[in-house]
């Protein structure tokens, strides 16, 4: 038997549930329950609705069927505005402005962090990066008065002691594998050594500092800029229209329970006599 095909068990403590399986309930949550949603989930939900509205005949019942749709739908808005949040924040993880923006008022000289590092990082890695950062920026500073020494060793002595990567970063300037900005291209001398340092790496180092100090204002920006009003904004009319349609069915079972109160059980709605 198909499963979404099956019906529907009433939950209910005292309740006679049995007398409902002529009514053949469960109906609408052949059609309300998606392929790719937990239809366990939404028996709870309906089991739970009848044990609190205990519904007397057909009617009721339908109308306990729809407010429990009601309250699935509004299940999916909540999906759906959380996937309106992760698909933006995937287009501004990948937008470097969002950094610059997040730290305008501090206007860092270069953009070093990535988006999506500031948002995966733990506060441990942020922690270990900012460490190894500040301590690279204590070395280079050294250096720079070492090359300003004027000692004649002071360059090989320098690019030996400096980072790989940094090292490297240098040598590319030098063979012509990167151009730096005003066009002039590196040598392998001391003056050249040391205005790379002072041009390129401590900037790089002072902007990479100031972002792992504020990298929770990196993911404040991106977590407020992957707000999509205009997605909300439909997703928000959607979830009044099913308030109003969950106010509505809920006055109809209440008043449907009065008047069932104030005349008594109908012929249709008491039990069978037994044969």
């Amino acid at each position: 038997m198909n499963d979404n095909l099956a019906p529907l068990p009433i939950a209910s403590s005292g309740y006679v549930a049995s007398r409902f399986n002529a009514l053949g309930h469960g109906i609408l949550s052949r059609q309300t329950v998606l392929a790719w949603e937990d239809r366990a989930e939404y028996e709870a939900l309906f089991g739970e609705l009848v044990a609190d509205h205990k519904p007397d005949g057909a009617t009721q019942l339908h109308l306990v069927e729809e407010i429990a749709g009601i309250i699935w739908r509004k299940r999916r808005l909540r999906l759906a505005e959380a996937a309106s949040h992760r698909q933006a924040l995937d287009r501004v993880g990948d937008n470097p402005s969002t950094v610059r923006h997040a730290l305008s008022h501090m206007r860092p000289k270069k953009i070093t962090d990535s988006v999506k590092d500031a948002l995966n990082a733990t506060a441990e890695e942020t922690t270990d990066d900012l460490t190894s950062v500040t301590e690279e920026l204590g070395h280079c500073e050294r250096f720079v008065e070492l090359l300003e020494g004027g000692k004649k060793s002071t360059y090989n002595d320098v690019l030996e002691q400096m980072q790989a990567d940094t090292r490297d970063w240098f040598l590319r300037f030098v063979d012509g594998s990167y151009e730096p900005d005003d066009r002039h291209r590196y040598e392998p001398t001391a003056p050249d050594l040391d205005r790379f340092i002072q041009k390129e790496v401590l900037p790089w180092l002072e902007s990479r500092k100031v972002e792992l100090e504020n990298r929770h204002l990196i993911r404040e920006q991106a977590y407020g800029a992957s707000l999509n009003i205009d997605a909300l904004d439909k997703l928000a009319r959607y979830e009044v229209h099913l308030d109003r349609k969950l106010e509505k069915s809920l006055g109809m079972l209440y008043r449907l329970k009065e008047l069932a109160a104030q005349s008594g059980p109908s012929v249709s709605q008491k039990e069978p006599d037994e044969a």
